[in-house]
C-alpha cells in the first residue's frame, strides 16, 4: 500500500497534539513548490534544472555542506542501512548542483550458530545436545539514530527439534548477545550465564557460522558482603555482572538472602570474564542499584571480592518525602510524569550507587517518594500544554522536613520566527519541528551514573500566511528545522544546537528569518538484491562540529521512494550554527 503524500493537515494534527499551532485549520494552504520555467526564475543563486520526477526546479549553483551520511530504512523494518560519506557536497556549478546517486542495499548475510550443552537433561536441552538461546545482534552504531538490533527469540519447544539459530543481517561489525533458555520450565539445572561476543565481522556475501559451538569459559566470583541494617533486609536483592557498553547481564543472577550471621557469603556466582566489566547490586524493585568497576574490586585478579555495604542505606531511611508540582501561578499540576535519579548519595559505598524512581503526581499535583540522603536529578513532564518540562535538582538530608517541597514549572518559552523562500517571500504552511539535539554516544556506565538522559519532548507547528510562526518549546538544547517535504522541491532549513534557557517569566526567543534556500538535489533509485525498493525512507545526516571531531548527528533531509524505488532528496547547500541570544520577557 502506498503511503499518503505530504499533508499539511497531518502536520497540524501533530502540532495540536504536541504543542499547539498559530494557524487555524480553515486557513491551511498547500506549501508552495520549487518550480521554474527558465533560468531567470531562479535568480543569481540557482539554475533551472529538470529532475527525474518530470519537473523543472531551481537548484543551487554553490554549496559547502560537506560529507553527507545517507540512511535507508525499508518500509516495515526497524533496521537501517547506512551509507557513510555517501556524497560530499562542496562544489560550484553554474549549471546547478544535481547529482544522480543510486543506492544499492547489500544482500543480507546469514549468521548461524548453536550452543552445545553437554550433560544437561532432556528438560533443559534438545536431543542433539544443543541449548535453546535468545539471540540479539547489535550493529556497532548502537548509540546513534541508526541503531539496529536483530533479535531471534528461541522458539524451540520439543527435544526432537534443533536449537540452532539463523538470522540474516546486513554486512557489518556486530556484537552478539546470547541468552540461554531452558527447553522446559521444569529444567532444574544451572544454565550457562548470558554472553556478549564483541567484534563479530559479517562480511558481504560470506555466510557466517558462529564458532565455537560452546560458550566461552566462565569464572566463579566469590567473596563476601557486609550487609547494612536495612529495614526488610536484603531479601530479593540481586547481584549480577554487566558488560560496560550496553549494560547486558553476562552472569547468572546471585539472589541475596538475609544472612544468619554477617557477612553474606558469595558462592556459585559465575560470569564471563570481560574487560571493564561492571558489578551491579540492585534491590527487588529495581530502583536502587550500586555499580562497581569489577577490576577495582578484584585487585589481585583472583575473582574474589569483599563488598562492604555498611553505609548503603541504614535505619531509618529510606524516608518518605512529599512534594507538590505547581505552575507559575501557583496552581497545582496534576498527573505530571516524574523521574528522580540520584547524582550523588551520601557514604563511600553510595558514590557508586544509583537511585531511580519513576512515578507521577496525583490529581492534586502531589507525589510521595522514599529517598535516601543525597543529590537527585529531577525531571517533571507536565500532562498539559503551556507548562515547560522541569529539569532541576533535589537535595535530601537526614534533617530535611519530609513535607513541603514544591517544584514550580515555568511557562514554556516561545520561539518566534519567519520562514521565507530563496527570494525572501513568505513560505506558507511550512512544517516547523523542534527535536532535542542528538547526544554524543556514551556507555551504559556513563548513562547510569554520570550523565542520566532525561526525557525530552518534541514539538511541531506550521507557518502562518505571512510565513511567521510561534512555537512553545521546552528549555534545553534543540534542533530547530523547517522540514519541507521532498515533493515540494525545497530542502530543509536547519538551526542545530540552539540553546533555550528557562525563565520564570514567559520568554520570547526570536530566531529571526529561517530561509529555505535552493537545494543541492540528489536523485536516483534504491534497490535491494536487484529489486526496486518502494516506499523506503531515505534520510540525510551530517556530523555537527565539536572539539573532538565526533559531534552529534544532525538530520538535514528526508524523502520516501516511490513505487519504482525512485527518490528525490533536496539538501540544503549549507548549515550555519548560530549562538542563541538571551530571552526577552513577554511580560
Amino acid at each position: 500500500m502506498k503511503p499518503p503524500p505530504f499533508s499539511p493537515s497531518a502536520v497540524l494534527t501533530i502540532c495540536l497534539t504536541l504543542a499547539g499551532c498559530g494557524l487555524p485549520s480553515d486557513e491551511i494552504q498547500e506549501p508552495s513548490a520549487n518550480t521554474c520555467a527558465a533560468a531567470a526564475d531562479c535568480g543569481s543563486e540557482g539554475a533551472c534544472v529538470a529532475t527525474q520526477d518530470g519537473e523543472t526546479r531551481c537548484v543551487a549553483t554553490a554549496a559547502d555542506l560537506g560529507s553527507v551520511i545517507l540512511e535507508v530504512r525499508p518500509t516495515g523494518s526497524d533496521a537501517s542501512f547506512v551509507f557513510f560519506d555517501a556524497v560530499n557536497v562542496v562544489a560550484a556549478s553554474e549549471n546547478g548542483l544535481l547529482q544522480n546517486l543510486d543506492l544499492v542495499l547489500p544482500a543480507p548475510v546469514p549468521v548461524t550458530g548453536k550452543l552445545s550443552a553437554p550433560g544437561l537433561s532432556a528438560d533443559c536441552a534438545t536431543k542433539d545436545g544443543t541449548l535453546p538461546v535468545d539471540v540479539t545482534l547489535i550493529r556497532r552504531v548502537e548509540f546513534s539514530p541508526f541503531a539496529s538490533r536483530f533479535k531471534l527469540p528461541s522458539t524451540v519447544k520439543s527435544a526432537d527439534e534443533t536449537a540452532a539459530f539463523s538470522l540474516s543481517v546486513p554486512p557489518g561489525t556486530y556484537d552478539l548477545y546470547l541468552q540461554p533458555r531452558p527447553l522446559l520450565e521444569r529444567c532444574a539445572a544451572e544454565l550457562p550465564p548470558p554472553e556478549l561476543v564483541t567484534g563479530l565481522v559479517v562480511a558481504d556475501g560470506v555466510p557466517h557460522d558462529y564458532a565455537p559451538d560452546e560458550m566461552s569459559e566462565v569464572v566463579e566470583l566469590s567473596g563476601s558482603i557486609i550487609v547494612p541494617g536495612l529495614a526488610g533486609g536484603l531479601d530479593g536483592w540481586v547481584l549480577e555482572v554487566l558488560d560496560p557498553t550496553y549494560g547486558y547481564v553476562i552472569s547468572n543472577q546471585f539472589l541475596l538472602t538475609e544472612p544468619g550471621e554477617p557477612p553474606l557469603e558469595i558462592k556459585n556466582f559465575f560470569y564471563h570474564d570481560t574487560t571493564d566489566a561492571i558489578l551491579r547490586l540492585r534491590n527487588a524493585e529495581g530502583n536502587l542499584s550500586v555499580h562497581w568497576a569489577l577490576d577495582a574490586l578484584d585487585l589481585n585478579s583472583d575473582h574474589v571480592v569483599e563488598l562492604d555495604l555498611g553505609d548503603l542505606v541504614s535505619e531509618p531511611l529510606p524516608t518518605p518525602f512529599t512534594a507538590r508540582v505547581v505552575d507559575s501561578t501557583g496552581a497545582f499540576v496534576p498527573s505530571a510524569s516524574i523521574s528522580i535519579q540520584s547524582l550523588a548519595l551520601t557514604g563511600s559505598t553510595n558514590q557508586n550507587a544509583n537511585y531511580l524512581i519513576q512515578t507521577s503526581a496525583d490529581e492534586t499535583g502531589t507525589v510521595t517518594v522514599e529517598l535516601v540522603p543525597g543529590t537527585y536529578s529531577v525531571t517533571i513532564v507536565p500532562d498539559v500544554l503551556g507548562d515547560a518540562t522541569y529539569f532541576g535538582e533535589w537535595e535530601i538530608t537526614a534533617e530535611l522536613e519530609p513535607f513541603g517541597k514544591t517544584f514550580e514549572l515555568v511557562v514554556q518559552p516561545v520561539l518566534n520566527g519567519v520562514v521565507t523562500d530563496p527570494t525572501g517571500a513568505a513560505l506558507i504552511s511550512a512544517p516547523i519541528t523542534v527535536v532535542p539535539s542528538q547526544s554524543v554516544a556514551n556507555s551504559y556506565f556513563t548513562r547510569a551514573l554520570v550523565d542520566p538522559e532525561p526525557f525530552k519532548r518534541q514539538f511541531a507547528a506550521l507557518s502562518n500566511a505571512d510565513g511567521s510562526f510561534g512555537l512553545a518549546v521546552d528549555p534545553g538544547e534543540i534542533d530547530l528545522a523547517v522540514q519541507m517535504a521532498a515533493e515540494t522541491g525545497y530542502p530543509w532549513s536547519v538551526l542545530p544546537s540552539f540553546k533555550v534557557d528557562a525563565a520564570k517569566l514567559k520568554p520570547l526567543l526570536d530566531v529571526g528569518e529561517m530561509q529555505v534556500r535552493y537545494p543541492v538535489m540528489l536523485q536516483g533509485h534504491v534497490s535491494d538484491v536487484g529489486m526496486a525498493l518502494p516506499y523506503a525512507q531515505v534520510r540525510a545526516w551530517v556530523v555537527g562540529a565539536s572539539e573532538t571531531g565526533d559531534g552529534p548527528l544532525i538530520q538535514i533531509g528526508a524523502a520516501i521512494t516511490d513505487a519504482n524505488g525512485a527518490y528525490m532528496l533536496p539538501l540544503p547547500p549549507g548549515i550555519t550554527i548560530v549562538d542563541s541570544q538571551p530571552a526577552e520577557s513577554a511580560e
